[in-house]
């Protein structure tokens, strides 16, 4: 459609000071996705964008597409799933652990926030 090519990237963790970039996966064609088509038609990019344009609208972390499930994570989701403390919807917020889990890590002195100012949202 048209004539722009559009590099799509996702960031991942930041490790020191640089962003590690991976490619995202071309869009399955098994998978019928309203949220991607309506972003798609939408989405408008300039012509000359002023800054370089990194689309973080949609990704696919999966293990074919580069992100294997760590180790840890899958224990992690095994004991969720054991416990039946999670079979329910959470907090629409998201659950407080798992923010003030992201608040001990990436809350500092210069930048501080609590568990009131975390968002885990679905989609």
């Amino acid at each position: 459609r048209g004539g722009i090519t559009i590099k799509k990237v996702i960031l991942l963790n930041m490790e020191g000071s640089a962003w590690t970039k991976k490619p995202v996966a071309a869009k399955r064609a098994d998978v019928l996705n309203p949220i991607r088509a309506t972003i798609e038609k939408e989405f408008k990019v300039p012509e000359d964008p002023p800054v370089p344009l990194i689309n973080l609208t949609l990704g696919e972390p999966t293990k074919a597409n580069g992100y294997p499930l760590p180790e840890v994570t899958k224990e992690a989701i095994i004991e969720a799933v054991e416990s039946e403390k999670f079979n329910g919807y959470t907090h629409s917020s998201g659950c407080l652990p798992a923010r003030q889990a992201i608040v001990e890590k990436y809350s500092t002195e210069d930048a501080p926030f609590t568990a009131n100012d975390v968002l885990l949202t679905f989609g």
